[in-house]
């Protein structure tokens, strides 16, 4: 009797270490393959992330964006505060320029000379409701290539407030100064002292030239005339130099009357045409 007990007690062993044995195989093997979707899954996402870091692109940002070869502006939610706040530091006296920006091989498909004179434009037209277009000066210019500008918005505008008075036309890196008829002597002038005063500061630094172009209206002979635009142009050459800007710097040149701003029909045509243009070049 004792015999079968034993035998019995040694089945049941059998039995109950199977159970154990046939139990942790199945639970190692299933937590096994739930553990590998998840890492794999985990793997996936990291690699996803890591390709959109690998490029080191950093996606622009600013109140006005635009695509590429688009003259469509995207504004941010930032932009009524940017674009009131521009409005408001345009004061008699004052502009303010959008220059327009476009890289090379941007696709021109407007009507302008140019995507950055397009884009410059659509902004304009956005400034209609908060300042006048008689105040609105456009300019553009080519800007070089930066890494995501094909695939992302990026910034291709400028904007700011620049001189536009009776005696100081300013625009980009040039400004028109305006003389009295027949004369090299400068309009007394606030705005033009202040605006040689930064083109003198400015180029001290930079080292950057300074072309100055002479020119007159178109009385009195040609001979007399592109004399009177040399003076004029040697002039302002004078003052910078005084505020320090070393005379190699400074290129002058005088075109008389050959290359009127305005017609000269009028007096003030004649007045547009007695000026100094003065471009800062870069180096």
């Amino acid at each position: 009797m004792k015999w079968l007990i034993w035998i019995l007690y040694l089945l049941f062993c059998v039995y109950v270490g199977w159970r154990v044995w046939d139990m942790k195989e199945n639970c190692c093997a299933d937590t096994s393959d739930h553990i590998g979707i998840v890492e794999e899954a985990r793997t996936d996402d990291a690699v996803a992330s890591t390709d959109n870091t690998k490029t080191g692109i950093t996606q622009e940002a600013g109140p006005i964006l635009f695509n590429w070869s688009s003259d469509e502006p995207i504004l941010s939610d930032r932009y009524q505060k940017y674009r009131d706040s521009l409005a408001a530091i345009i004061t008699d006296g004052r502009a303010l320029e959008i220059e327009g920006q476009y890289a090379d091989g941007e696709t021109n498909n407007t009507s302008f000379a140019d995507l950055g004179l397009a884009r410059a434009n659509q902004i304009k037209n956005r400034f209609a409701s908060v300042l006048d277009g008689n105040k609105i000066k456009l300019t553009s210019r080519k800007i070089g290539l930066r890494d995501g500008m094909k695939d992302f918005p990026f910034l291709a505008s400028r904007l700011r407030s620049v001189r536009s008075s009776d005696t100081v036309r300013e625009l980009g890196n040039s400004a028109q100064l305006l003389f009295p008829y027949n004369s090299s002597n400068l309009i007394t002038d606030r705005d033009i002292n202040e605006y040689l005063g930064e083109v003198a500061d400015r180029v001290k630094k930079s080292k950057e030239t300074v072309r100055l172009v002479g020119h007159t209206d178109d009385r009195g002979s040609d001979e007399s005339n592109m004399t009177l635009g040399t003076w004029r142009a040697e002039r302002i050459r004078d003052i910078l130099t005084r505020r320090g800007v070393p005379a190699r710097q400074i290129r002058v040149s005088s075109k008389g009357e050959s290359d009127p701003a305005q017609p000269n029909t009028t007096e003030k045509g004649r007045q547009e045409n007695r000026r100094v243009e003065l471009t800062i070049l870069s180096n």
